[in-house]
């Protein structure tokens, strides 16, 4: 059978696309679990922080190690794991980026938080969260449009519960915030 260069260039080019498809359908199910745990710390602490005000401190403190471990742990997995590694903590350049990248991250919470001086608990909650939607958008414009769309419903969802919610604030953000980083991670883990 004669192939035309015209038909393999085509055929190359549907190789090309469907190769783009699957690497960002791995990204997405490399992504599932991060936003399952960061879904499920946000619906924990807020939702203590709502119905036991005086254990917020913990619930927040704890909620957050266990994300952060569960995290690195996952990221390890993934790194050892993956034959085309796409954003695993891994040595070389790649690898020193994404641990800066965490540095980055670690260091703007307090430094946003000293600039901005006292803030109420309400406000740090929702300025704190509103910064992690902005960054599932900006992950989005890499991985794709499904991560982007979860920043978007979330900063949303923080943005109403915060303008018009009143006493229950916290519980909003449990199952909004929460629940929508959970409900994109299983969307995301089926696709």
């Amino acid at each position: 059978m004669d192939v035309s260069k015209n038909e393999a260039a085509d055929a190359l080019t549907v190789i090309l696309r469907v190769d783009d498809q699957m690497l960002t359908l791995r990204r997405y199910a490399h992504l599932a679990p991060f936003l399952i745990v960061w879904g499920l710390v946000w619906t924990g602490a807020n939702s203590v922080t709502d119905l036991l005000p005086a254990w917020t401190g913990r619930a927040w403190l704890i909620g957050s190690a266990i994300g952060l471990l569960a995290s690195v742990l996952w990221g390890i997995r993934i790194g050892r794991r993956s034959a085309r590694p796409i954003g695993a903590v891994r040595q070389g350049p790649r690898g020193r980026s994404l641990v800066m990248m965490g540095l980055v991250i670690a260091g703007y919470f307090p430094a946003m938080y000293a600039v901005l001086g006292p803030l109420s608990a309400r406000q740090a909650n929702a300025f704190g969260s509103l910064a992690w939607a902005f960054g599932y958008m900006v992950a989005g414009a890499w991985v794709g449009w499904r991560l982007f769309g979860i920043g978007v419903i979330s900063a949303a969802a923080i943005v109403f519960g915060y303008l018009f919610i009143g006493p229950h604030y916290y519980l909003w953000m449990a199952v909004c915030g929460g629940g929508a980083l959970i409900a994109g991670g299983l969307w995301l883990r089926g696709v």
